[in-house]
């Protein structure tokens, strides 16, 4: 008789300590569900992400870096049409124009 008493007082202890402990995790994921809404603590703010877009020097200096004097850039943009160039006369060359071909019809034949 002394063995269900133990098994009792066990399955009520068990109870007891769910009871403890699952409003304790519930209040924590109702706090992590509710705290999604609330400022941020890392990452970049609003007026941080407003100065870059402010930045515009991307665009001032394309891919280049804006250490490199603007005579280098220029020798390089050269270099790059040149080869652009050679690439395309390869690729396409110049074909003469066909200005039109002339057609008969032999009725001779038929």
């Amino acid at each position: 008789m002394s063995a269900w008493i133990v098994g009792l007082a066990l399955g009520a202890g068990y109870l007891i300590n769910k009871n403890i402990q699952l409003p304790t995790q519930l209040e924590l994921a109702e706090r992590e569900y509710n705290g999604q809404a609330e400022q941020s603590t890392d990452g970049a703010t609003s007026a941080e992400v407003r100065k870059a877009w402010a930045n515009t020097n991307f665009s001032k200096f394309g891919d280049f870096n804006e250490s490199i004097p603007k005579s280098e850039q220029n020798a390089i943009n050269r270099e790059v049409t040149n080869q652009l160039e050679q690439v395309e006369a390869y690729d396409a060359p110049i074909l003469p124009k066909i200005e039109g071909v002339l057609m008969t019809f032999d009725r001779s034949s038929a």
